[in-house]
């Protein structure tokens, strides 16, 4: 009587978590953050804009705009002086995921306060030592740059990737190596 083989389980051991884990450092430790219209400084008037751009049905636009609303307030009477989302924007201010980021965003954009964003970049290069790639525009819509600006954008985001192409091979290879042992 021959025994079948088991096969090993996904995470005995924890071995493909640990695994998995690495290579997510290792990618974020190299890689580049790149933001598109954002993050965006979120307030209530934001909020609304991006419901009024992003939902077409006006039943469902009135819902969201109500749940906004009260999704707002109930922020800033239950969580801190700052709110939820001024939490989420002192995260994101002192976010050091990445050893660079980049930034495409638009004096246009009716969601994505370009002016609270150019603040969040200024303190980014000057305090957090990331390296910081910017591209602004003065015309596209929120989340339309690559639609209005193709070439730049294209080219843009190659310049970033190609930063950390070969970083990212010579420590995939040092990775392997490793989990290996």
């Amino acid at each position: 009587c021959m025994k079948e083989a088991k096969r090993p389980h996904y995470n005995s051991e924890q071995r493909a978590y640990r695994q998995d884990m690495a290579l997510v450092a290792s990618r974020l430790r190299l890689g580049t953050l790149i933001f598109d219209s954002g993050p965006c400084f979120v307030t209530l008037s934001s909020g609304l804009q991006a419901a009024r751009h992003g939902v077409r049905n006006p039943f469902l636009r009135a819902a969201s705009s109500l749940a906004l609303i009260g999704g707002y307030t109930v922020s800033k009477l239950l969580c801190s002086r700052v709110g939820l989302f001024g939490t989420f924007w002192n995260n994101m201010m002192n976010n050091s995921l990445t050893p660079r980021q980049a930034y495409i965003y638009s004096d246009a954009d009716a969601v994505c306060d370009s002016e609270k964003l150019g603040e969040l970049i200024k303190y980014r290069e000057a305090t957090m030592g990331n390296d910081v790639s910017v591209l602004k525009f003065t015309d596209s819509p929120h989340v339309m740059h690559m639609r209005y600006h193709r070439h730049q954008y294209e080219s843009f985001v190659e310049k970033q990737l190609d930063a950390v192409a070969a970083k990212v091979e010579e420590d995939e290879g040092e990775l392997t190596r490793a989990l290996r042992k």
